[in-house]
């Protein structure tokens, strides 16, 4: 297994509150531990820092509807 690393920033288009952001991570978990990702994500108002590790493929996978949007 090869690790990888993807870090990426966005603005979030709205106010996050503590549910959401919590709903995130329980949607978020699942897929992650299937695909052998790791990481972590930050949340300073306005801003988002997302760290990811795992297969290349497995974050390509993962990445890919945050990267179409």
């Amino acid at each position: 297994m090869s690790l990888h690393c993807l870090i990426y920033t966005s603005v979030a288009t709205q106010k996050m509150t503590d549910d959401y952001l919590k709903s995130i991570l329980e949607k978020s978990r699942p897929k992650n531990i299937a695909l052998s990702v790791t990481g972590m994500l930050l949340y300073l108002d306005p801003f988002f820092v997302q760290v990811l590790e795992g297969e290349k493929l497995s974050l390509i996978h993962i990445s890919e509807p945050t990267r179409r949007s």
